[in-house]
């Protein structure tokens, strides 16, 4: 009776420590969350504004992402969702110096977006931009991204010598994103950037061929964008 009690002890002991290695070979195989590792803020709310610096061609601006409008439903095709929503920038930057308004309309920016500003939609376990149907990650996980946009109002510099600039007041985007039901990755997210121009890092990432680290948004303006997880709408 000792001896069936001692193997008894055994072949449990043995079968945790078969549990154990299971559960950790499950841990260890389970997808991460790329975008949480990088520490980017999230938590956006539809109908509120949240502002940002930018860098333009005479100096720093601010201007204020918002996501108006955002709903997720069941799709046309059995087996997915479909996230519709708008994002909308708005300009907020003051009078140029007329020295920078003759600078701007002589280089032939006599109409034009005042700062550097964008919208992304990712993939929150690889960092990788969906909106290129085309591209392979867009393609594996049979994300598809349809987006058009508009502008809103004008705004108009002067200066004495007849020179003039214009920006828009409204950069207007709407989404369409159709998703598989099971599928929890998706994020969208807006932000700008403390560069005048974009970099070749942020159009490799675009295109969805480079992750959202390797962006300027990222590598030099960490606190320059804003997240949400489309799985909170649901």
């Amino acid at each position: 009776m000792k001896k069936f009690k001692k193997l008894a002890a055994l072949f449990l002991a043995f079968a945790m420590v078969i549990a154990a290695i299971g559960t950790g070979s499950v841990t260890a195989s389970a997808k991460s969350d790329y975008m949480k590792s990088l520490g980017v803020k999230t938590g956006i709310k539809v109908g509120k504004e949240y502002t940002f610096k930018t860098k333009t061609s005479f100096g720093s601006a601010t201007g204020t992402w918002k996501l108006k409008k955002a709903k997720v439903s069941d799709a046309d095709e059995d087996g997915y969702k479909t996230l519709t929503c708008t994002l909308v920038w708005t300009n907020k930057m003051t009078r140029p110096s007329n020295s920078a308004i003759n600078k701007l309309f002589n280089s032939g920016g006599s109409t034009w977006y005042s700062g550097n500003f964008w919208y992304a939609v990712v993939d929150k376990y690889t960092g990788k931009s969906l909106e290129k149907s085309s591209s392979k990650i867009a393609k594996k996980l049979d994300v598809t991204v349809e987006d058009s946009d508009s502008t809103s109002g004008y705004k108009t510099y002067k200066t004495s010598s007849g020179n003039w600039i214009s920006y828009y007041k409204k950069w207007i985007v709407k989404l369409t994103i159709t998703y598989p039901e099971d599928y929890d990755g998706l994020m969208i997210g807006f932000g700008s950037s403390d560069k005048v121009k974009s970099t070749s890092a942020d159009n490799k990432f675009f295109k969805g061929k480079g992750k959202f680290a390797k962006t300027s948004y990222w590598k030099s303006g960490k606190s320059y964008s804003r997240w949400l997880y489309v799985s909170n709408l649901d």
